[in-house]
């Protein structure tokens, strides 16, 4: 009797070999990314006789040490980055839940019962008393089996989402990390507008009081004083105006690198020189180095990976189930050879009817899909763009602020020359005021250019896909 127990599985156990064996065969379309067609070089470009040395964290190529500290405390602090961060981990457990039903699942449910009840016996009609007790110790083993590939597509579709929040959070990185620049570069420039203009104030009250000891002394009219003197509150109000956009920029940065604007101080440092020339690479460079486009691929993979769940929902499921263990309503017979239980099984459904559902459901994914692969083409357009962009502007930019530095300079002589005129008394004082004017406006001009220089290459950086080698982002291989 027990050899013929043994024999009697053996159907059933070759049976469950031949279906795993073939628990293979996936559905639906195969995943091919779309041939994006690259340029083989940028339209724009820059020139730059001295060669230029990568470092690990593109903000470095600054050679800036404050930078690279605030850059360091955003990459601790900033709240917007932990919440990303968060997100790849949730997106990881949600990949490792879907890769949880590949296997098959054991679980054990031991029961203790001990019941009393009252009952009617029909034939003696008396009422009877009932105890029964049962002690179970069932093992139980259930399989789904993956015949068509549908429960590996939802897993790759939670892996490409979990590589896709990877991507996001890299994507975020770059942006916190460059607005950090921007702004502490904005911050710069803004304190080097204070002191043209702290410098502008100092002249304008020298020459109001000159032309006020002229006028008392009657060798001019009092209307070169009230113009000296309208000049001192215009230079008054503009230095209240860029205190106040100095203030919003040093709260912003404070935000960024995760401190409280009221705890945050940023001490006066006016910006001086020229940002380094940054190599754009060549196009097909930008397409593996921006998270973003590698964000939006990743998307679309998973897409893709639904849209073969979808196509395997038509075809029915199967699975295995199977149980081993003891019952006994006895606690001397438990666990001993006569309380053994075992079960074995299979179930399968299919679905016949459901209104056109599950066509619904493969339309609505393959939309899906779709909708995502224009996403990613759209978003290649733009990072070209997006380069191309900054390429032009930081070639205009430094042209123009050479013309500007130039005229700055014939300012200077005008305003020297005006000066010399009207001490000598052949012109008005209105002649000085408006070259004093006129000079300012270029200076701002000229320092205002050098702080788009900086911020433009910034953005430069930032479309051709930011850090060198990690600049502290995740790598999906590790």
């Amino acid at each position: 009797m027990q050899q013929g127990y043994r024999m009697s599985h053996y159907p059933f156990m070759l049976a469950c070999g031949l279906l795993i064996i073939t628990n293979s065969c996936s559905l639906g379309p195969t995943y091919q990314p779309p041939v994006v067609e690259t340029a083989a070089d940028w339209k724009h470009t820059q020139n730059n006789t001295n060669p230029f040395v990568y470092r690990d964290f593109w903000w470095e190529v600054f050679n800036d040490e404050q930078l690279e500290a605030l850059e360091q405390q955003a990459l601790e602090n900033n709240y917007d980055l932990m919440i990303a961060l968060n997100h790849v981990q949730e997106a990881k457990a949600l990949m490792e839940d879907a890769r949880a039903d590949i296997y098959p699942h054991l679980n054990v449910n031991p029961l203790y019962s001990n019941m009393g009840t009252l009952y009617e016996s029909y034939s003696t009609f008396t009422l009877n008393r009932a105890h029964e007790m049962l002690f179970v110790l069932p093992l139980n083993f259930s399989y789904e089996l993956d015949l068509w590939g549908k429960i590996r597509s939802r897993y790759e579709a939670a892996r490409y989402n979990w590589e896709g929040a990877i991507e996001a959070y890299n994507s975020l990185l770059l942006t916190l990390t460059t607005d950090v620049a921007t702004v502490y570069y904005q911050l710069r420039v803004s304190d080097a507008q204070i002191d043209l203009l702290q410098a502008t104030l100092q002249t304008r009250q020298s020459a109001f009081k000159i032309n006020n000891s002229r006028y008392k002394a009657n060798i001019i009219n009092y209307s070169d004083v009230t113009r000296a003197g309208l000049e001192v509150s215009n230079t008054l109000s503009e230095i209240k105006v860029a205190l106040r956009q100095r203030a919003k920029l040093e709260n912003s940065l404070a935000t960024l690198i995760g401190i409280s604007a009221s705890e945050f101080s940023f001490a006066h440092s006016p910006l001086e020189g020229v940002p380094p020339v940054i190599p754009a690479g060549i196009p097909s460079d930008v397409l593996l180095r921006r998270p973003d486009i590698a964000e939006a691929e990743r998307r679309m993979a998973a897409e893709n990976a639904m849209v073969r769940v979808t196509y395997a929902s038509f075809l029915p499921s199967i699975g295995l189930t199977a149980g081993l263990g003891s019952s006994s309503p006895h606690l001397k017979y438990f666990l001993q050879n006569k309380g053994r239980l075992w079960s074995y099984g299979a179930h399968a459904s299919q679905v016949i009817f459901d209104g056109g559902r599950l066509f619904a459901e493969l339309a609505m994914q393959e939309a899906r899909f779709n909708e995502a692969s224009a996403a990613y083409q759209q978003q290649v357009l733009v990072a070209f763009q997006q380069v191309e962009d900054a390429l032009i502007s930081l070639e205009m930019y430094k042209k123009e602020y050479q013309d500007v530095a130039d005229a700055v300079e014939w300012a200077k002589k005008t305003n020297r020359i005006a000066n010399s005129r009207y001490k000598l008394g052949v012109t008005f004082y209105l002649d000085v005021v408006e070259s004093e004017r006129e000079k300012l406006i270029k200076e701002i001009v000229l320092n205002d250019l050098m702080g788009l220089r900086f911020a433009t290459t910034i953005q430069l950086i930032k479309a051709i896909g930011g850090g060198w080698s990690c600049g502290g982002r995740i790598d999906i291989n590790h």
